[in-house]
């Protein structure tokens, strides 16, 4: 967590562009000596990749302090050749002992040269010196080639470009053995590139982590791009708004995942604000606001907790207060009715009827974060109740899929399946569906404010920032929540949804669209 947190302040904070590549592995049989190896030589093996596209790559170790500016070498390899008798242990450690690996250059007339220390290292043991052995390996066939002469390859990297005494003047320094942690002059001078709490945050007001919209927000296999919905853009407007706002803000933008609360003890006196996530379980201190979409997409809300279910700001409307007149519920109301919604353009364009009269449930993505920390039942448990509950009282229900992950359906449609006196649509306009709906059932989806917006009764079996002025459904008592629904005051529910709506509107949204006043 602390890595992935330096990334993300480094690559928003430098003057140059900052990139990383983040690599996961799975050591089954490894021991810890042969991981420690494996991590060593990766950055070997993904040099070519980066080779074809960046023209010069410097390849450096870990511990390496550049201490002084320096020039790329102009021959197309840069090497550090270990002179004289080496102190090993066996053969192997004595052969990965004639060149050093803390400093390696390639330019793009090496991709092939590249490319042979790449595949050397993947046929040889995973043993720690096996990026050495194969460095010294191909530095040699280039040295012993009639085919070119290696002076016009190579240049070696000597003691005032790479050294491990630590001198004035040397360009780099390296940590070799224990005297990266016994070295005084070393430690001390890391010591001081460690202590960025104390610069990074100076003369910042606030702090807005701004996620990476290229990428989808959890943690999982992904290329650049790979994610288009426009709904995304409203993350960017909101950034833009907040910081536009907010006088001295620092933007710092990374994948949503590499998030976590340990970038919080460099901001300790800012205001930060961290999309998508809640206190409960992302961590944060006092000065820590958690924003996040709602399922109106240019709406955000800013919270201390949380959001939508975890919440602070739901505990603050109070059903007793009249909060405004109707305008922003007629609106929202508009939006709606004209086919407005968070995934308008997944949702499909069949006509949608239904002459028998239905209860529509809208399913929510079994794994996604508002129901996993914000619901004690399962969307699987939600389905099997209904579709039991349809068998006996004999009322349709139909379940609209969720637009965005057809295979998160697939569970859920095998149970729905296997029973009669209900039905599964998944390319049927879900405003059209919620307009002709006796009532709709949801855990705890923003479709059920869509609903409101149309009138209809809304149950809800989970926690959300609208659960006061909806109906609260007993999933162990689904008769007894049908009753509320058809014995409910269709006069009183309206003019409640009303009322939330000027509230939430008024009081709680961070709306994008609105221009900022002049203070």
């Amino acid at each position: 967590n602390d890595v992935l947190s330096l990334a993300a302040l480094l690559s928003s904070t430098t003057h140059k562009r900052v990139t990383y590549s983040f690599h996961d592995f799975a050591f089954k049989d490894f021991d810890s000596e042969q991981e420690r190896a494996y991590y060593a030589c990766t950055r070997f093996a993904v040099a070519p990749h980066v080779l074809k596209t960046a023209n010069k790559v410097m390849i450096l170790d870990i511990d390496c302090l550049i201490m002084n500016d320096f020039e790329f070498p102009d021959l197309p390899v840069g090497y550090f050749p270990r002179k004289g008798e080496v102190d090993a242990a066996n053969t192997w450690e004595r052969e990965g002992m004639k060149v050093a690996a803390g400093a390696v250059y390639y330019n793009i007339d090496a991709l092939n040269v590249a490319e042979a220390v790449s595949a050397t290292i993947e046929g040889l043991p995973v043993r720690w010196f096996n990026d050495q052995i194969a460095l010294n390996h191909i530095i040699d066939q280039l040295k012993s080639t009639t085919k070119v002469n290696p002076d016009d390859i190579l240049h070696e990297f000597d003691s005032t470009f790479l050294d491990w005494e630590f001198k004035s003047g040397t360009s780099i320094w390296t940590g070799k053995g224990s005297r990266k942690y016994d070295n005084e002059k070393y430690v001390s001078e890391k010591s001081r590139w460690n202590k960025l709490d104390h610069r990074i945050g100076k003369g910042y007001t606030n702090v807005i982590l701004k996620p990476r919209l290229d990428l989808p927000f959890k943690k999982q296999i992904s290329i650049e791009n790979s994610v288009n919905e426009p709904i995304r853009k409203h993350w960017s407007n909101f950034v833009e708004k907040k910081n536009e706002q907010e006088l001295n803000t620092l933007v710092i933008e990374a994948p949503r995942w590499h998030f976590n609360d340990t970038i919080c003890k460099y901001f300790t006196d800012q205001i930060i604000f961290v999309p998508h996530v809640e206190k409960s379980w992302w961590g944060g201190g006092n000065n820590v606001r958690y924003y996040m979409q709602t399922v109106f997409p240019w709406i955000f809300t800013i919270d201390k907790i949380g959001y939508l279910g975890g919440s602070e700001y739901k505990n603050n409307y109070s059903p007793e207060i009249e909060y405004g007149n109707d305008e922003e519920f007629e609106k929202l109301q508009k939006y709606v009715k004209a086919g407005g919604t968070k995934f308008k353009h997944l949702q499909g364009n069949n006509d949608w009827s239904h002459e028998e009269p239905y209860v529509l449930v809208p399913l929510q993505l079994p794994h996604d974060e508002t129901i996993k920390y914000h619901s004690n039942i399962t969307v699987p448990e939600l389905v099997k109740a209904m579709c039991e509950w349809a068998e006996i009282s004999g009322i349709k229900v139909v379940f609209k899929g969720h637009p965005i992950n057809k295979k998160a359906m697939e569970p859920l449609v095998e149970i729905i399946h296997s029973y009669t006196n209900v039905e599964y649509h998944l390319d049927y306009p879900i405003n059209s569906m919620i307009a002709d709906a006796l009532a709709v059932y949801s855990i705890n989806s923003g479709t059920g404010q869509e609903a409101m917006l149309y009138e209809r009764p809304v149950v809800v079996f989970g926690k959300c920032d609208y659960e006061n002025v909806v109906i609260k459904g007993d999933i162990n008592d689904l008769e007894g929540t049908w009753r509320k629904v058809i014995n409910g005051d269709e006069s009183a529910r309206v003019i409640s949804y009303k009322n939330w709506f000027s509230w939430f509107i008024t009081q709680v949204a961070y709306d994008t669209k609105k221009k900022l006043k002049n203070t």
